[in-house]
């Protein structure tokens, strides 16, 4: 069986590969094969919470608009009842946290992305191509709202663990400004200088 899935983000192409290669790790714990710089692959286990039997998903990234499309293409060993739209929702709840920005559902057009050749101008003018516009507006969304990673509870900027459900609040691990990765636990960005 195999399902497709397409959002639109509102950020830099490099940022979001990166931030769904740490989603990938820090989430799933799953390490991705990259093809290209345009696709990255990881294991579906078998897992009670998705009904997944195992599989595979295929996380395609292309420039669109002013911002990042991403087709998640699951490949499942289940015939019935598997819940790749949770798998989804979880990948991309993690990967908007690590971005501070909402993902907007678009249409799949597969083919787009399986057409799509990077090359060195992937940080030139985006490309436009044949796909439909996103089918809602993301809701603005403060950068200052510090969120639970676990059930997405607002926090106050000094809170160490999450009121509503204990998590213990961590640090974020990608600078919110320009998506360099942090290496330790540095207070501000080695590459931009922005706070962490």
């Amino acid at each position: 069986m195999t399902r497709d899935l397409c959002y639109y983000f509102e950020r830099s192409y490099l940022d979001v590969y990166n931030a769904f290669l740490w989603a990938a790790k820090d989430k799933f714990g799953k390490d991705c094969k990259q093809e290209e710089g345009k696709v990255i692959t990881f294991g579906l286990n078998y897992s009670f919470r998705y009904n997944m039997n195992g599989g595979a998903i295929r996380v395609f990234f292309m420039p669109y608009a002013t911002g990042t499309a991403v087709n998640l293409h699951y490949i499942i060993a289940q015939l019935y009842g598997a819940r790749y739209g949770a798998h989804a929702k979880d990948l991309i709840t993690h990967v908007e946290r690590t971005l501070c920005v909402q993902a907007v559902e678009m249409q799949p057009n597969l083919q787009a992305f399986l057409d799509f050749q990077p090359t060195t101008a992937l940080f030139a003018p985006p490309m436009q191509p044949p796909m439909q516009a996103p089918v809602q507006q993301p809701a603005p969304k403060s950068d200052t709202q510090k969120r639970c990673v676990n059930c997405g509870q607002v926090l106050t900027a000094d809170s160490l663990f999450c009121s509503s459900c204990g998590t213990k609040v961590e640090p974020p691990k990608f600078c919110a400004n320009c998506g360099k990765p942090f290496k330790g636990d540095e207070k501000f960005c080695p590459a931009c200088g922005a706070k962490r």
